[in-house]
């Protein structure tokens, strides 16, 4: 395969929502609205489905494996950016996309070097994660890319 930056398995996470960059003061409003969609749900298992590519399988650029549709997610997705909104907080309005990111293509990727990723991947596909707890997460730069590190964890718990 064509050579690619491989996202470490510590820093593997899902995006509700991407902040971009925010002042420190945002975070307590950010916190408490976590912790009300964290109190809107339970504990729940999404399932590992496809392989694809960002912008498109044809030219591939960020690799990813994604999850199955489940109603468990979509509303924590709901409710995270229903309550970015009502904090008044900006950030990145692409719609949800639940997806995690395996890595970023190198070299130039043809959608048959993307097939053999998920080929190679198979065995995971169908596999139950479980989800307990949302967090916030800070993005630090580095010459290595970013390191997310966890700021506040939030548990599911209707």
């Amino acid at each position: 395969m064509p050579r690619a930056s491989w996202t470490k398995p510590a820093q593997l996470h899902l995006t509700f929502a991407f902040l971009g960059e925010q002042d420190v003061s945002v975070v307590p409003r950010v916190s408490e609205g976590l912790d009300n969609a964290a109190r809107s749900s339970g504990p729940f298992d999404v399932r590992l489905s496809e392989v694809s590519a960002f912008p498109e399988p044809g030219r591939p650029r960020v690799l990813w494996i994604g999850l199955e549709r489940n109603s468990g997610l979509e509303a924590i997705a709901d409710s995270v950016r229903t309550a970015l909104d009502s904090a008044n907080v900006d950030y990145d309005r692409k719609p949800f996309r639940s997806h995690l990111t395996l890595g970023r293509a190198k070299d130039r990727w043809r959608r048959a070097d993307l097939e053999n990723l998920a080929g190679a991947l198979e065995s995971f596909r169908g596999r139950s994660c479980p989800v307990s707890a949302i967090s916030l997460y800070e993005s630090r730069l580095g010459s290595g890319g970013a390191t997310h590190v966890e700021a506040a964890r939030f548990p599911l718990r209707s």
